[in-house]
């Protein structure tokens, strides 16, 4: 028999828990945004270029084995490859920037994101 007690101590191996591309994510909302996603157990992708943002904004997250930063451009015709072959199939995207929406597009058409999980 199941109690809610035995349920509240299962948890997901590493391979199982969300991951969360957060786009723009070194700047003020996203830093708060990647550091409350890794609280909820995610594995977060951060992507920024620091046009605006900086690496500083994410000082609590950059320690953690579930967080990863690229620095990279949202319009860097390569970014949905390096997602899928560098850390698999994405669950939610938070987009926080109006730069590269066509390629966060794009990593939703090329099967990286897992379909039915979209978050607005």
């Amino acid at each position: 028999m199941n109690t809610s007690a035995q349920k509240s101590q299962t948890t997901l191996s590493f391979s199982e828990t969300p991951l969360v591309l957060v786009a723009g994510g070194a700047g003020f909302l996203g830093s708060f945004l990647c550091e409350e996603l890794l609280k909820l157990s995610c594995r977060v992708v951060c992507v920024d270029n620091l046009a605006t943002g900086t690496k500083d904004n994410l000082s609590e997250c950059l320690s953690s084995p579930r967080f990863f930063f690229l620095q990279k451009d949202l319009k860097d015709p390569d970014l949905a490859k390096i997602i899928a072959e560098k850390f698999g199939q994405v669950s939610y995207i938070f987009q926080l920037t109006t730069a590269g929406v066509a390629n966060i597009l794009e990593i939703v058409k090329d099967g990286v994101f897992q379909k039915g999980h979209i978050e607005v």
